[in-house]
Order: structure tokens, then C-alpha cells, then sequence
């Protein structure tokens, strides 16, 4: 039987199914889960954005996870020498990227206001531990009359827990510069930012957590005349 020879037309022939089988696979592959796209970066290549298996895709190697807390009121401070809680106890690591206080309409002077962290696993521990070594003033802001101050922080402040103890609060003082205990009035706060770590509780069980800090024992030390100056540190026994 006499073979016939190799013509040009079949080596092409055979090219072009040998690139068919190459090629086809992977297209087959994509069909069925979606498009093949890769998202990299524009400088370096290898950086390459991956879709996790709920289906989020992530550029850094976790979701952002934004938090907002709004409307915590902070009564005036010298009627009784209170710093307010307004967050905590939580062991989660927040980012703090903005803060913001309103002065009611009734107010009559500037009010002043001092921000703290406080390690503490209770109410009662993050009032002891105020003006300790356990303690951070992380903000002091100044509000006009029916005016508001805002705050947004290009390099976010971290909030976690101190060495050796596991959770934190956020304690506000805040009174008008005039040390009056009779205006009634208050403050109210937001802040926001993302979740670094942990869990972090809802704002209404925060909220809940927070009303119960009025029955905190005075930020004055005991048997001083009068109160202590907001943001003075007040010295034990």
C-alpha cells in the first residue's frame, strides 16, 4: 500500500487542532464557573485580587468592616463628677477614623470634652483604672453653643486591649468652661471606623451598655472640696 506524501495544507491543518485542544480546555472551565478575569496591579503583576469562596473579593487580604456609632449622650460633669461610658467593656481592636460632638441649643457656654481609653473588664474597673497607668486621653475637643466639632483622623487611632487585661471602655468628660453644674444641657457623640479584630457588639447593646455608667462612683477623688477640673488627673484614696 502506497502512502501518500506530507503537503503543506496538513501541517497547518494539524497546527491548528493541536492550538483547538490548548486553548479550549481552560475556556470550557471558565464557562462553567464564570469568566477568567484577573485583576492585578497596575505596577506589579504577581499582586493579583482573589475572590473568596462567599464570593468577596479581596484586595488586602480581608473585607473592611465599617462601624458607626451615633447619638451618645454625655451629660454635664459637675453636677456629680461623672465621666460617661459610652463604649465598652469589648475586647475588639478598633480603628477610630472619626469623632464628632454636638452642644445642645440650651447650652449657654463652650463645653469642653475629653475623650479616654480605659482598660477594664466592668464599669466599675474602667473608672478605677481612669488616670492610671491604664489610661489614655485619645481626644480633647472644644464645642461652641449649638455648634458641633468634627473630627476626621487621617491616621485612625487603634483601640485595643491593654497588656494583662482583656477589655476596654471609652470614658467622656465633658462640661461647659464655665464649671457650671446647672446648665442641663449635654453633648451628644459619634464616632466610626472599621473593625480591626474581634467581635463587636451592635450599637443598641452598646447603647445599653453605656446608660448603665450613671451609676458610677464620682471621677473626684474622695473628700476633695468640690471636683476636680475635667481632665485632671485625681489622686487615689
Amino acid at each position: 500500500m502506497k502512502h501518500g506524501s506530507w503537503k503543506p495544507r496538513h501541517v497547518v491543518a494539524l497546527a491548528a487542532l493541536g492550538a483547538a485542544a490548548i486553548i479550549g480546555a481552560p475556556v470550557a472551565v471558565g464557562a462553567a464557573t464564570g469568566q477568567l478575569v484577573n485583576i492585578a496591579d497596575g505596577t506589579t503583576s504577581t499582586q493579583i485580587a482573589k475572590v473568596d469562596r462567599f464570593g468577596q473579593l479581596k484586595t488586602d487580604g480581608s473585607p473592611l468592616r465599617p462601624f458607626v456609632v451615633a447619638d451618645r449622650s454625655v451629660p454635664n460633669y459637675y453636677p456629680n463628677g461623672v465621666y460617661q461610658r459610652v463604649e465598652g467593656p469589648t475586647s475588639a481592636t478598633l480603628a477610630l477614623s472619626h469623632i464628632s460632638f454636638s452642644t445642645s441649643i440650651y447650652a449657654e457656654h463652650v463645653w469642653e470634652a475629653f475623650v479616654y481609653q480605659v482598660a477594664g473588664t466592668t464599669d466599675a474597673e474602667c473608672h478605677s483604672n481612669q488616670f492610671s497607668t491604664k489610661s489614655i486621653l485619645i481626644g480633647y475637643f472644644k464645642i461652641a453653643p449649638s455648634g458641633t466639632h468634627e473630627r476626621d483622623l487621617a491616621t485612625p487611632i487603634v483601640l485595643k486591649p491593654f497588656p494583662g487585661v482583656s477589655s476596654w471602655c471609652l470614658l467622656v468628660g465633658a462640661g461647659d468652661t464655665a464649671s457650671s453644674p446647672n446648665d442641663t444641657a449635654s453633648l451628644l457623640m459619634d464616632y466610626s471606623g472599621y473593625i480591626v479584630s474581634g467581635t463587636y457588639p451592635p450599637p443598641a447593646a452598646a447603647a445599653a451598655a453605656a446608660a448603665s455608667s450613671s451609676s458610677a462612683s464620682p471621677s473626684a477623688a474622695p473628700g476633695a472640696k468640690g471636683l476636680a477640673p475635667l481632665g485632671t488627673p485625681v489622686p487615689a484614696g
